[in-house]
């Protein structure tokens, strides 16, 4: 089920922090699917950062637009290594949200 946007604006930034853990998160850009499972978030700021995913779709796509030889946990642990991964860039980035490239979703 894809979250609603009153799902962002929630107030407690700790809940959320917390309840993304387990979420997916995914982008399909020029329309290749990637994403994975969040593993790792952060609060920053009064800001949701997500830390980490475990990649599960769009693999050999991650390790093209890294660079790296193989899959293992190093290629999405951090959020620029994720966003690189998904093929999201700051330039792109309120485009990519309005036209639904980028979401997350709740499959529990």
């Amino acid at each position: 089920m894809l979250l609603p946007k009153s799902y962002y604006l929630h107030h407690d930034v700790i809940f959320l922090a917390k309840d993304l853990i387990g979420k997916h998160l995914f982008s399909k850009i020029g329309g290749q699917l990637c994403g994975g499972i969040i593993t790792e978030t952060e609060v920053c700021e009064d800001a949701v950062q997500i830390s980490a995913i475990c990649a599960t779709h769009g693999e050999e796509l991650m390790l093209k637009r890294t660079g790296k030889p193989q899959m293992n946990p190093q290629v999405t642990n951090e959020p620029e290594k994720i966003t690189k991964a998904l093929g999201i860039t700051l330039a792109d980035i309120s485009e990519l949200l309005q036209n639904k490239l980028i979401w997350i979703e709740d499959r529990n």
